[in-house]
């Protein structure tokens, strides 16, 4: 095991081939999309259009020229903002992006639906973790996904203290428009609207080279409002993609560059900060879903960190770091360590949502927070710089203390090894004498009975005039029985406490 082993899994050459090979599928196979008016869009910019079909056929020449602008947008964007937006698109962690709906109890593994008040635990929790992106972490039992993409993104608005959300959920034009009236009255500066910090979509296919009518007219509101919109295209090597490596890279690059095509006509001034690099393994074992911690995952996020960095990506976020495991027992802590460890280690900047029980079977606010202990571990390992000078190794104490002592007398020693030393409020280091079985799980429940007797329920973060703004739009966008019942479930959660 002496051979140093390398994160760069693929050659120069071998990255020009899958390049060249995503531009072939896009200029031989194309791309369906079922909407007039993009359709249109393709036509008047020189693209192959088969009306008939719905389906646009992409010349390279075409598509190379929208790399370049790509990266382009991105880089006239941290010219301009950097300052101002330090490390607003680092992101170290993420919580779940709120697309389920079910809570599984960290003791008893059973599982419960999620109701108004799990969002807002969470967005507490989220907040008082330091997650650098909040979200409401499930999905509310008993209501539409429109209402539920809407109810979201109120509450964040609302209670949450971090101002840079991860909340993609669109479902149709109406809470799309709903959504982005809310953003605007809430955001405090450009920034806020342009770089997806308060709202973003999430636009990707819904097959193989394939894009859903309704999730292109939602691209096509936040174009026409100059809004971030993100692509990726989520697969499984062997089921949605070859079952070669190398085919599954082609295929979803290919999948992700028809996205930002797409997004590119809509709004020529789009920026795309994250090369997102969302693929799995399919599970031979089970159909129904993919595997989320096998080796496939780091060796995926390799290859996906190095194709951001072939085209001149700022970030890339993979999805490793997870588990299969619906306990949290050894498997999920070593599927979880080893392929995040390789993925940092390759500069990947994100790795998979956090607080999901196994194969996205659930979450919950204990395994949210042993996830954000596993990232601060990481942060301590990946963010470390080692300062070397005559002060920080210091020979003239060392001749002073000469042979055969310590150094607990050492000038500034605790102030030091504080700053060198990465500690826990809930892992167990210690003799075995002071052991017991649940110390860990007991110091977990504290935790999160701590931050939640302390915060919850939240406090509005904006003005009282603004709450009211939101009121009235959501009051505009919703069925009435919808609002009637949303506000009834929130009042009863506030009153409860």
């Amino acid at each position: 095991m002496s051979k140093v082993f390398s994160t760069k899994i693929l050659s120069d050459k071998e990255l020009e081939k899958i390049h060249q090979s995503s531009l072939l599928v896009l200029e031989e196979i194309g791309v369906k999309l079922p909407h007039k008016e993009v359709l249109d869009i393709f036509e008047q910019n020189k693209f192959d259009v088969d009306f008939e079909n719905k389906i646009v056929k992409m010349p390279k020449k075409l598509v190379e020229d929208i790399i370049k602008r790509v990266i382009q947008n991105t880089s006239e964007y941290y010219e301009k903002y950097e300052d101002l937006d330090e490390e607003r698109h680092n992101i170290d962690s993420i919580m779940n992006i709120a697309n389920l709906e079910c809570f599984i109890d960290f003791e008893t593994r059973k599982k419960r639906k999620a109701t108004i008040s799990d969002i807002l635990k969470s967005i507490v929790i989220g907040n008082e973790l330091g997650f650098k992106r909040v979200s409401c972490f499930v999905k509310p039992y008993g209501h539409d996904d429109d209402t539920v993409s809407i109810i979201q993104h109120y509450l964040l608005y609302l209670y949450s203290k971090n101002r840079l959300f991860k909340n993609q959920m669109h479902h149709s034009l109406n809470c799309t428009k709903c959504i982005i009236e809310m953003a605007k009255v809430v955001a405090e500066n450009e920034i806020q609207l342009k770089n997806g910090s308060l709202v973003e979509f999430e636009f990707e296919p819904i097959a193989n080279l394939e894009f859903a009518q309704k999730d292109i007219e939602v691209a096509l509101e936040f174009s026409k409002n100059k809004m971030k919109v993100l692509t990726t295209n989520w697969c499984w090597m062997g089921y949605h993609a070859p079952p070669t490596y190398a085919g599954t890279l082609t295929l979803s690059n290919a999948n992700l560059w028809a996205g930002v095509v797409v997004l590119m006509l809509m709004n020529p001034e789009t920026l795309f900060f994250d090369y997102i690099f969302a693929t799995h393994c399919m599970n031979k074992n089970n159909l129904e879903l993919p595997l989320f911690g096998g080796p496939n995952q780091a060796i995926l996020a390799l290859a996906g960190k190095q194709l951001a960095d072939f085209y001149g990506f700022k970030y890339c976020l993979a999805s490793t770091g997870i588990t299969d495991s619906i306990d949290d027992n050894y498997q999920s802590g070593f599927e979880k360590g080893v392929n995040a460890a390789l993925a940092f280690a390759a500069g990947v900047d994100n790795v998979g949502v956090r607080g999901i029980i196994g194969p996205d079977q659930g979450v919950s606010l204990e395994q949210l927070l042993i996830d954000s202990e596993m990232d601060s571990y990481y942060d301590f390992i990946f963010n470390r710089k080692i300062k070397v000078d005559d002060k920080t190794i210091d020979i003239e104490f060392m001749k002073k203390n000469g042979i055969g002592k310590n150094f607990l007398d050492s000038p500034g020693h605790n102030e030091i090894l504080s700053e060198n030393y990465w500690d826990s409020d809930i892992f167990f280091r210690g003799l075995y004498k002071d052991y017991s079985r649940n110390a860990v799980n007991k110091k977990i429940k504290e935790k999160l009975n701590r931050i939640l007797k302390k915060n919850y329920p939240p406090g509005p973060v904006i003005s009282s005039d603004k709450v009211s703004k939101l009121d009235e739009i959501i009051k505009k966008y919703m069925e009435k029985s919808s609002y009637d019942k949303f506000k009834k479930e929130l009042k009863k959660v506030k009153e409860g406490y």
